[in-house]
């Protein structure tokens, strides 16, 4: 999920910002500011503050802006964020485009092992190197399958996608994609995805769309996928028969069985260690 950058950009907000919790801005830009949009893939964003004042009082990201300098635009934004406090603005304060350290730090730190890096790929997290991946497994019906990532950069991301093969599928509701935080609380999860699984004799990508979560640096989370059907896809994986014990009361991979939907929670501790990584990843 791309940042991108303009030269200096500013522009009055004339409505949203006047509360805490406002995220529907009307903005008439004086410099333009870049596209920010969450289609077509990989979708693009920016962070702003408040002109008048100190760094950092408020950090947003904008994720739905039309670029340009025409006045009135509609745009979509995230509130303190990078450990910001959200503030009322006044009337008609003016927007500019800001580079923080979130931004600093996630230059060429993607997750990479000898191969393509997050940014390249246009990915925020990653379960599992692509060029590591092994011969698919196929998934096991109504469980739920988690990894460990950690986030290199702070970034808004609103896909979930993952690897899968297979002929004469039969799946069924629900198959679903999730995040989850470190302590095993669902923030966000796709919609059903059965009905966008089809025969196919080499990896397809399934994807689907979330709510916008807005990941922290140096925070990690769970990835977790949920299939469920009678004849199921192959899942690409990193394939392993062992199973490891928790480190610091985690495991790298874990799996919970039996679940008829998406839990909202689970207990990463006691949870059953799996060294087999699912290939699932977040933009």
């Amino acid at each position: 999920m791309p940042e991108v950058f303009g030269n200096a950009p500013t522009g009055t907000v004339t409505a949203g910002g006047t509360t805490t919790t406002d995220t529907a801005f009307t903005v008439s830009p004086v410099t333009a500011f870049p596209v920010a949009a969450t289609t077509p893939a990989p979708a693009t964003w920016f962070r702003i503050t408040d002109q008048a004042l100190p760094m950092p009082t408020e950090i947003m990201y904008v994720s739905v802006c039309p670029g340009g300098t025409t006045a009135g635009q509609s745009w979509t934004v995230a509130r303190a964020q990078e450990g910001s406090t959200a503030v009322a603005h006044g009337a008609n304060w003016v927007a500019e485009q800001v580079v923080t350290a979130g931004t600093l730090a996630s230059f060429g730190q993607g997750a990479s092992v000898g191969g393509p890096t997050l940014a390249g790929l246009g990915l925020q997290l990653l379960t599992l190197n692509p060029q590591s991946v092994d011969s698919a497994t196929v998934a096991t019906t109504q469980r739920l399958e988690a990894a460990l990532v950690t986030a290199t950069a702070s970034a808004p991301v609103s896909t979930l996608g993952t690897w899968y093969s297979g002929s004469s599928l039969a799946v069924s509701s629900p198959c679903e994609l999730a995040i989850f935080s470190e302590a095993g609380t669902l923030l966000q999860g796709t919609a059903d995805l059965s009905a966008s699984i089809v025969t196919a004799t080499a990896y397809t990508s399934l994807e689907g769309s979330i709510t916008t979560v807005n990941l922290v640096q140096g925070t990690n989370y769970y990835l977790a996928l949920l299939f469920t059907g009678t004849t199921m896809p192959a899942l690409a994986d990193s394939t392993n028969s062992a199973a490891f014990g928790a480190l610091n009361g985690h495991y790298p991979s874990l799996l919970i069985n039996s679940q008829t939907s998406m839990p909202g929670s689970f207990t990463p501790g006691t949870a059953t260690g799996n060294s087999r990584i699912r290939m699932i990843w977040a933009r």
